[in-house]
């Protein structure tokens, strides 16, 4: 009634029925698979993007092949009890589909850091993260920076995939001023400095290629061809 421009679907384990009429599961499980592809199907007639939140591989091919316009977690942030790397590592064929039906990816990885993992976990979720991050860019699939993080901000989750090594600083700015942005405003022209677009922009004292915690150091902000000025 609102006339809303984005839905967002979550899925949680949506192939595993042993989570349905758990109570240990109650209010977490979210959609059940076969519901899914029928309601972005009804959403995009209507002119309305729609958004994942996927926990597993399961979860991710579902999506994908619905035709979703973005999905909202890289499974394997975290893994759920009784779980395995086999349940959060994407399948070459559903990533495919994400690069045929154009579907974006939010990465989120930095929520790992929440978890307080053991050392040897957090290697094991790292190398399941880099390995998915590896394969969804060498298909070109465009990955989009978000951190769902209460605690922090996007910045957050910019430095934990740099940390990870898998993608370049440019990949990684690029994400962050220019897929982004232009994901979430898909109408107005902004994320490049060209003729027509908006002059909305930050400049930063270092070189972010160079240093990346650069990103923290803001001396200059512009809105639309207007400087910004902020309390300290």
């Amino acid at each position: 009634q609102g006339k809303p421009q984005l839905v967002k679907l979550i899925l949680v384990h949506s192939e595993d029925e042993t989570r349905r009429n758990n109570a240990k599961f109650d209010g977490v499980n979210g959609l059940r698979p076969e519901l899914v592809k029928p309601l972005v199907k009804k959403l995009q007639q209507q002119q309305i993007r729609v958004i994942a939140h996927t926990e597993s591989a399961a979860d991710f091919a579902t999506a994908v092949e619905a035709g979703v316009d973005s999905v909202a977690h890289l499974p394997g942030y975290h893994w759920w009890a009784g779980k395995t790397a086999a349940d959060y590592r994407l399948s070459d064929e559903a990533i495919a589909t994400a690069k045929a039906k154009q579907v974006a990816v939010m990465t989120t990885t930095g929520l790992t850091s929440l978890f307080k993992l053991p050392a040897a976990e957090l290697a094991q979720v790292q190398a399941l993260q880099k390995s998915n991050l590896q394969r969804l860019q060498a298909q070109g699939v465009t990955l989009l920076v978000g951190s769902d993080r209460f605690d922090s901000n996007v910045l957050s989750e910019i430095y934990y995939l740099d940390a990870l090594q898998v993608l370049s600083r440019s990949d990684l700015l690029k994400m962050l001023v220019q897929h982004t942005p232009q994901f979430i405003f898909p109408t107005r022209q902004i994320g490049l400095v060209s003729p027509g677009y908006e002059a909305s922009f930050v400049a930063v004292k270092q070189d972010p290629l160079q240093q990346l915690t650069a990103l923290d150091d803001v001396v200059l902000r512009v809105k639309q061809g207007k400087t910004l000025t902020v309390q300290p």
